[in-house]
C-alpha cells in the first residue's frame, strides 16, 4: 500500500499507506483487499512475529489471486480464534466476499470491524464499496463521510465522495471534492476523466488542467 514519501509519524504512515494501496479497489477493482491485508500485516509486524499467521494470510492472498476463494477461506479458518479479529484477517475475508459478490455480508463485516479498527482509513473505503452495492449510494456516502476525520488528507477519499455526489446529481459538491482530490494528488485528474461515475462532469473535467 506503499508509495508515500512524506515524513510522518509511524502511526500516520501506517494509515496513509493502507489507504493508498486500496486505490486498486476504485480503479481496478481486483485484488485490492488482498494487498491491503498483506501490507497491513507487514506494517504491523513487531519483533515478536507470528510466522504461522503471516504464512496463512499470504497463502489466502495467493488463493484469492488465483480465483480459489474456498481454499482461501480454509487458510483463514485455520487461524487461532485470537487471530480471527486481526485487521489483516478481516480485510482478507472481505476480499473473498468481494470476489464472491456477497456485498451484504461484506458490508456487515466491514461495519462491525470499524467498531474495533476505526483508525484504519482503508476499511472505510472498502466498506463503503460494499455498502454501495448492497444498500445504495446514499448509505455508502454516509458511511464514507463518517471516516472523514481519518481520511481527510487522502485524495482517494475526496475522489470517491465526488463519485457518489456526481451519481446522486450533486454536481457542485462533486466538483468541490474533485478539486480537493486534485490538490492532494494531481494524478486523479486523469483518473477522473476515465471514471464512469463522473460521466456527467466529463466536459468540466476536460477543461480542468
Amino acid at each position: 500500500m506503499c508509495g508515500s514519501r512524506r515524513l510522518e509519524s509511524p502511526g500516520r504512515r501506517k494509515k496513509s499507506v493502507i489507504v493508498k494501496r486500496s486505490k486498486s479497489f476504485k480503479i481496478a477493482g481486483i485484488g485490492g483487499l488482498a494487498y491491503l491485508a498483506f501490507f497491513a500485516l507487514l506494517l504491523g509486524m513487531s519483533s515478536d512475529v507470528d510466522f504461522d499467521f503471516i504464512r496463512r494470510v499470504r497463502a489466502a492472498q495467493g488463493y484469492v489471486e488465483l480465483g480459489m476463494p474456498r481454499e482461501a477461506l480454509e487458510e483463514l479458518g485455520a487461524l487461532p480464534e485470537a487471530s480471527q479479529n486481526r485487521i489483516e484477517a478481516i480485510l482478507m475475508r472481505m476480499e473473498i466476499l468481494r470476489f464472491l459478490k456477497q456485498w451484504e455480508e461484506c458490508a456487515t463485516m466491514g461495519q462491525l470491524a470499524l467498531g474495533r479498527h476505526g483508525e484504519c482509513g482503508g476499511l472505510y473505503l472498502i466498506t463503503a464499496y460494499a455498502v454501495r452495492r448492497s444498500q445504495g449510494l446514499e448509505r455508502a456516502k454516509a458511511l464514507l463521510l463518517s471516516g472523514e476525520s481519518v481520511l481527510k488528507e487522502e485524495a482517494m477519499f475526496h475522489f470517491n465522495i465526488a463519485c457518489y455526489e456526481c451519481q446522486l446529481g450533486n454536481l457542485n459538491c462533486a466538483k468541490e471534492r474533485l478539486q480537493r482530490a486534485f490538490a492532494l494528488d494531481p494524478k486523479y485528474r486523469n483518473v477522473g476523466k476515465e471514471d464512469p461515475d463522473l460521466t456527467p462532469l466529463r466536459d468540466w473535467l476536460a477543461s480542468e488542467t
